[in-house]
Order: structure tokens, then C-alpha cells, then sequence
């Protein structure tokens, strides 16, 4: 307890003495003699001294506070000169710009190589004749090599060109920052496809890999929900089919819209089965009591 609080409590002490014996004198119960009321008087004397002492240890403490206060706020702003003399963060997030650029720069240039490469495989297609590849797939006649989107697909893959290196080398380093969600970049997909249409094309937004189901698990719907997994558009399908899908921005947009709808479609369909359940449920337990005055009708019937 404070010092201020100790002297209020010996104020409030006398003073409540002082009541005291006043109250006993009004009853009969003390002589209101001299000394009595003299008592009176000092035990209200002293109250008042205690509740002055009180407020003069209150101004005190609160001096002491404010003076130990303006000492933290001199000593904050000398360690704020002293921080702010002593900070290299400018150069230092000018030496981590600089390491980006040069990121981004290794990054444009591996995708430029990437092309000229595929340019030169779809040159050499282009030198033995091979065209465009039909909508079936790869001819025969062509070696099984079909050229799609200025690409090649051979032996049921693909080997595809960026379409646009400065964005791929943008968007690359944007995916890089935790605070920034970004698309994953718009190139054409490759890899295997199957030789009938899945009912399901499923985009992986983490590892970037396709997974074609005949029917969507809860694995898939658990990583659907924490927004790991896609259901691709029909028409991303059949472009997968052909070997032209490219993952725009826009696609993915529609593939998270309907994703999105077929969770709640899903969520929906849980809920009506689930109330379907409760109901039947309750039907069967309702059928195993009497009805209301079941206790009356079973004595009429039980009687003689």
C-alpha cells in the first residue's frame, strides 16, 4: 500500500472514531462531558492532518513519476539519434534491390534461352515438313511430332515457349515476396495427357502440376478448401486435350470461381443429407414412444 492510501486509512479511522462517539452521546451511552468532546475535536483534527499528509505524499509521488518519465523520454531520443546515426538500412535494402535485379535479370535470360531453344527444335519441324497438328494428336506420318502454339508435342509431351519472358521474370520474383499472392505464370502446360477426356482437370497451385480424376476425393476437397487446388474449366480441359491450354491469369480466375461454386455445392449437398439423417432419425425414435396421453389410451385397452 502506497503512502497516500496509509494516510487516508488513519483519516477515515479517526474520523469514523469522531462519529462514533458523537452517536454515543446522542444515545445516552456516553457522558457528553468536556473530555469527551474534547476527544471529539482531536480525533477530527487529526483525521483532517492524516487526509492533508494524504494529498501531500499523492503531489509528491506524482512529481516522482513525471520526473522519472521525462528521464525515458530524454533517454528515447538520444537512442533514437543514436539508432538513426548508426542504420545502414537504405544501402542495405539497395544491396538486396540489386541482388533481385540481377534475379530477375538470370531469370529473362534462362527464359529467352528456353525459347531460342524451342525455336530452333520448331525450325528443324518446320524443315522436315511437319504442320500443325490436327486436333487428334500427332499424325503418324509426321513422326508423331505435332507443332501447337509455337511449340512441339512428341510422344504425348510438350515442349512450350514462354510467352512473355519480362513477365515471366516479373512475376517470378513478385512470387518470391510471402506478402504478395500472385498467379502462377501464364505458360503452356506441359506433360502427358490420357487418351480419353477426364471428367476432371485439377490445377495444383503449389508444386504447378495437373492431376486429371475421374471423381474428386476428400484429399482434393480438404486442399480445395485451403486454397491448394483448382477445378480447371471445361474448356481448359479440351485445351489440355489438344495441347494448347495456356494458364492465363484469366483462366485461373475462372477456375477459382468455380471452384469455388462447386464447394458450396458440395457444403449445400452435406447440410440436406445431413438434416435428411436427423429427421429420419428423429422419425424413429418418435415411433418408438406412445404419443401424447399414450399412458391413458394403453390403460383403457389393457383393462378388463
Amino acid at each position: 500500500m502506497s503512502a497516500a492510501r496509509e494516510l487516508l486509512a488513519e483519516a477515515e479511522q479517526h474520523e469514523a472514531l469522531a462519529s462514533a462517539t458523537e452517536q454515543a452521546m446522542l444515545s445516552g451511552a456516553v457522558v457528553a462531558d468536556d473530555d469527551s468532546i474534547a476527544g471529539i475535536d482531536a480525533a477530527r483534527v487529526r483525521g483532517r492532518a492524516a487526509r492533508f499528509k494524504a494529498q501531500v505524499a499523492e503531489r509528491h509521488a506524482e512529481r516522482g513519476a513525471e520526473a522519472a518519465r521525462q528521464a525515458g523520454l530524454k533517454q528515447l531520443h538520444a537512442d533514437i539519434e543514436a539508432f538513426a546515426a548508426g542504420s545502414t538500412v537504405t544501402a542495405d535494402i539497395e544491396e538486396a534491390l540489386a541482388l533481385v535485379r540481377a534475379s530477375r535479370d538470370r531469370i529473362e535470360t534462362i527464359a529467352r534461352e528456353h525459347n531460342s531453344a524451342v525455336a530452333a527444335l520448331d525450325a528443324r519441324a518446320i524443315s522436315l515438313g511437319v504442320g500443325a497438328m490436327p486436333p487428334g494428336g500427332p499424325s503418324a506420318g509426321d513422326g508423331g511430332i505435332g507443332r501447337a502454339g509455337g511449340g512441339l508435342a512428341a510422344g504425348g509431351v510438350q515442349v512450350m515457349p514462354f510467352g512473355n519472358v519480362a513477365a515471366v521474370a516479373h512475376m517470378a520474383v513478385a512470387a518470391a515476396n510471402p506478402l504478395e499472392r500472385v498467379d502462377p505464370v501464364p505458360v503452356m502446360v506441359s506433360g502427358r495427357t490420357p487418351a480419353s477426356r477426364p471428367p476432371y482437370l485439377i490445377y495444383n497451385l503449389r508444386g504447378g502440376a495437373l492431376l486429371a480424376v475421374d471423381k474428386i476425393g476428400s484429399g482434393e476437397l480438404d486442399a480445395m478448401r485451403k486454397g491448394e487446388l483448382l477445378i480447371l474449366p471445361g474448356h481448359a480441359v479440351d485445351a489440355w486435350m489438344a495441347g494448347t491450354l495456356t494458364l492465363t491469369p484469366e483462366v485461373l480466375a475462372e477456375a477459382r470461381q468455380g471452384t469455388a461454386s462447386a464447394l458450396a455445392a458440395r457444403a449445400a449437398a452435406e447440410r440436406k443429407a445431413a438434416d435428411a439423417a436427423a429427421k429420419a432419425a428423429h422419425a424413429s425414435m418418435a415411433g418408438a414412444y406412445p404419443p401424447a396421453g399414450g399412458a391413458a389410451y394403453f390403460g383403457k385397452v389393457s383393462g378388463p
